[in-house]
């Protein structure tokens, strides 16, 4: 199976899982406030294929849920997927909780994350970052790079995570 396919079966499941209706809230304790400021989405479409070997993304579902589900996170063969990454730029009052269970990981080729960047980034939505008022999924960007480490997080609706995927599928 190609990285591509993973990437788009791993999208599939997380999409399954953003329109589910459920009626049961898990409140979790404890929200995490981002402690390093978020990067815009223009510096992510900057980067060349060799600043790319190093990006990871992660797709995490932070809407209502009666059971946990898998996020999906990926990189380079490059570079190795460290989750712990992610962390500082968390955003506040939104719960990351499914991070915290079995991930579902792949490798993409630092073409296919390129693609992935220009895809997502014809999206307002996802350019402009923020938090949308009923969250659904958290889709996460972080690289290091000589320039230093950067990180971008915006928290998605319903409509805008099935664009997102549209895009990116």
């Amino acid at each position: 199976m190609t990285a591509k396919a993973r990437i788009l079966l791993a999208v599939a499941s997380v999409a399954a899982a953003a329109v589910v209706v459920s009626v049961v809230i898990v409140t979790m304790s404890g929200s995490s406030v981002a402690s390093e400021p978020l990067s815009p989405y223009s510096d992510f479409q900057l980067y060349d294929l060799e600043e790319l070997e190093t990006l990871q993304v992660k797709l995490t579902y932070v809407g209502p849920q009666k059971k946990p589900t898998q996020t999906l996170a990926f990189t380079s063969s490059f570079n190795t997927l460290d989750m712990s990454r992610f962390v500082p730029y968390r955003q506040p009052d939104i719960h990351y909780s499914n991070d915290d269970i079995t991930l579902r990981t792949c490798t993409a080729s630092p073409e296919e994350l390129d693609l992935l960047i220009d895809k997502a980034g014809e999206l307002e939505a996802v350019t402009n970052g923020g938090v949308a008022a009923e969250p659904i999924v958290s889709f996460m960007l972080f690289n290091s790079t000589e320039a230093g480490d950067k990180g971008f997080d915006v928290i998605l609706n319903e409509a805008d995570t099935a664009a997102l995927f549209d895009k990116i599928g």
